[in-house]
């Protein structure tokens, strides 16, 4: 298993112009793609093949692309480019990204991507034809750099599966639920970090707090989409010293965000 990667620092991202080739209304912008709520969706008007434009201003270094909660089947292709000039014929980078399903072959609703590119703009193209919606929705498009520490977090790591939907039980006994999204927690602690690692983390928390999101990478090498996270810090950060120059931290709850 990989060192964890955590997805912070998303401002030269966030702050992007964008351009796209269709959207269904201003409620369904394609801005909302960089807005911190991952149910505020982009909706095209076609399938076939559409694509979001991303202008940084000037080239920015990317570490690391996802994307949340979006309607894409299996067959669906996403190709994300990137290039120094505002042209697509030809451009610098191109990389189709792989669509991930779970043990049912379903579909799992996030894609996270490690690369090292340095370019000003970037561009995603999106393509479904077999979707049975004659649109195609994304929540939230999510790319900078990361942080990830030297020695990786403690191996006894938990992963909760929460299901909020709420229930009412009518005569008769039957149960009627309203469904909601099920979603994640993750209970990580550092341990034995030294100088540079314990104030790298202090720097990273700080930025997010428990009010900015962050994409949690558990096991960016192998399993980078299906163990990663668009999630909120739930804890505060505690660290506490054991010897000369190493720290551990308390335990610290990411908890996911999936409406």
């Amino acid at each position: 298993m990989a060192n964890v990667r955590l997805l912070y620092n998303m401002d030269d991202w966030d702050g992007a112009s964008v351009t796209e080739s269709s959207q269904a209304s201003t409620d369904l912008q394609a801005e909302n793609v960089l807005h911190d709520h991952i149910a505020k969706l982009w909706r095209t008007t076609g399938k076939a093949s559409e694509w979001i434009r991303f202008d940084l201003g000037s080239a920015k270094q990317i570490k690391v692309f996802s994307m949340f909660s979006f309607n894409l089947t299996s067959s669906a292709t996403v190709t994300l480019q990137a290039n120094a000039s505002d042209s697509w014929g030809s451009p610098s980078f191109s990389q189709a990204l792989t669509i991930p399903t779970d043990s049912d072959s379903n579909v799992i609703q996030r894609i996270v991507y490690f690369l090292d590119q340095t370019y000003r703009y970037w561009r995603v193209t999106l393509a479904d034809s077999s979707n049975t919606a004659s649109y195609l929705d994304v929540g939230r498009m999510a790319a900078g750099t990361y942080y990830e520490p030297t020695r990786n977090i403690g191996q006894n790591f938990s992963i909760t599966m929460f299901d909020p939907s709420e229930g009412a039980r009518v005569a008769g006994r039957q149960t009627f639920f309203r469904n909601r999204n099920r979603y994640r927690r993750a209970s990580v602690s550092f341990n034995l970090q030294d100088q540079t690692q314990t104030d790298k983390l202090s720097t990273v928390m700080e930025k997010v707090g428990n009010s900015k999101p962050i994409v949690l990478a558990l096991d960016p090498t192998n399993r980078p989409s299906k163990d990663s996270m668009y999630c909120y810090l739930e804890t505060p950060l505690s660290q506490s010293h054991q010897f000369i120059s190493n720290y551990n931290t308390a335990t610290l709850v990411f908890e996911e965000k999936t409406e």
